[in-house]
């Protein structure tokens, strides 16, 4: 993987993209693929840590549940199911694997058939397999079920013709015998720990993702939150431009972390917090860099979770708190797309805690990067031709940028590229000046 970040003198040894992005003064500065969410999950099954994909039609069509053990009506999958609403691509991360296997055993002495879940954790309990008789003499249909849902049916005559599924492994040897039902037994999840969820960040740092959501899970939110918005900081820096969506964290202080502390209520269900981390996770990963959530409606929600004075969403959007509100309609909207920067300086403006200037300035470092280390990086000589052929397909991206309303009165001469201080490199200079959309109204009526 090539190198990236930023820079502050051209003394770099690895080749790489290091780009900064920095606000202008007296400007109002501030398409890759959208849409990836990463979540860690306590789904009480799951390979031991190892982060599983998954896509919107899987999540869509019920067949994420071979992966999960979970339905879609599960509890622990909540966080997900919220997401996926925004996004298009999952990658899941089972808090609760390292536990024990469940299993069973149907028959006795030599001919015994030995069933064991695929994975260890408690969902592994909820597995039942069965062998019944058939109209053919000495077949047996083997039904493999989670709960009261046929996962698999395989027919065979002996123990060794059946083949391991999504759910369960077999053994053993010699004839089946008829069995009602036997459910397995014994297993057991690994405690979710500040430890554990080190390690899911630890497993997603070298994927492809947009937004990370950190369900607390009970655990010490300053400890795990400070250990979030550091890592986030520390990606940013180095090149990946990626969000973090924490429960109850503002003082991150950090244009890549949103933090929420509200939930809400449909006429079904209710979303707690941990669970509204997975829905404003999938915002920030799967929303449109020209699109903000401002005013968002929250679909089917009747009630918030921790609803905020007038007064406490003003201090709320002082300091850097994503918050659900009450539309004058009564309908629960998303007061503000802001994330938890608040101190600004030379090099992040005001415009910077608004998510959807900070989508568009993303994606430009993002896709620069991707763009030099695919088709310019050890390909293209470093000579006149090479940097006018760099220079195009920036001008040709930010005009589609333009033409799309993320960015706003670009032209050609907006960029500069230049050799650098060594015969390998090149330095970019880019001006840009990304759209927010409309959230304010000022209105004198006059009265003749």
């Amino acid at each position: 993987m090539a190198n990236a970040g930023t820079w502050t003198g051209q003394t770099k040894n690895r080749p790489g993209a290091y780009i900064n992005i920095k606000a202008v003064r007296n400007a109002n500065v501030a398409a890759s693929d959208r849409g990836i969410v990463a979540l860690p999950l306590a789904l009480g099954w799951g390979p031991d840590d190892k982060v599983v994909e998954l896509t919107a039609t899987e999540i869509a069509d019920g067949t994420f549940t071979k992966k999960l053990g979970c339905s879609i009506d599960d509890p622990a999958v909540q966080p997900l199911i919220e997401a996926m609403k925004y996004a298009s691509k999952a990658l899941i991360y089972s808090l609760t694997a390292g536990g024990i296997k469940a299993s069973a055993t149907i028959g006795t002495g030599e001919t015994a058939l030995k069933i064991t879940a695929k994975y260890s954790g408690t969902k592994g309990n909820s597995l039942t397999v069965a062998v019944n008789s058939t109209s053919v003499k000495d077949k047996y249909e083997v039904v493999t079920m989670l709960e009261a849902s046929t996962k698999d049916k395989q027919v065979v005559s002996t123990i060794e013709e059946l083949q391991a599924n999504d759910f369960v492994t077999f053994e053993g040897q010699g004839a089946l015998k008829v069995n009602a039902g036997t459910k397995l037994t014994g297993g057991t999840d690994s405690s979710v720990t500040t430890s554990t969820m080190s390690n899911f960040l630890a497993a997603i740092k070298s994927k492809a993702w947009n937004a990370v959501g950190l369900p607390l899970y009970g655990l010490d939110g300053a400890a795990l939150n400070g250990t979030v918005a550091t890592y986030i900081k520390a990606l940013r820096d180095a090149g990946k431009k990626v969000f973090a969506v924490v429960n109850n964290y503002p003082q991150a202080d950090c244009e890549g972390v949103i933090s929420v502390d509200q939930g809400y209520r449909t006429e079904a269900e209710t979303v707690d917090i941990d669970a509204f981390v997975g829905t404003v996770a999938g915002m920030a990963a799967g929303t449109p860099i020209n699109q903000s959530n401002t005013y968002r409606v929250i679909t089917g929600a009747q009630e918030i979770i921790n609803p905020k004075t007038d007064e406490e969403i003003e201090a709320g959007l002082m300091s850097g708190c994503f918050m659900l509100s009450y539309r004058q309609d009564g309908a629960v909207v998303v007061e503000s797309d802001i994330n938890t920067l608040v101190n600004v300086g030379a090099d992040k403006s005001d415009s910077f805690k608004k998510n959807r200037v900070v989508r568009t300035l993303d994606d430009v470092a993002n896709t620069i990067r991707s763009t030099f280390e695919n088709s310019f990086l050890g390909k293209v000589t470093r000579n006149e031709a090479g940097k006018n052929a760099f220079k195009a397909a920036i001008i040709k991206y930010f005009t589609q940028l333009q033409n799309m309303e993320a960015i706003q009165n670009f032209t050609s001469e907006d960029v500069e590229v230049l050799d650098g201080d060594s015969i390998d490199s090149i330095v970019v200079n880019v001006a840009i000046q990304p759209l927010d959309s409309m959230e304010k109204l000022y209105m004198t009526v006059s009265v003749n």
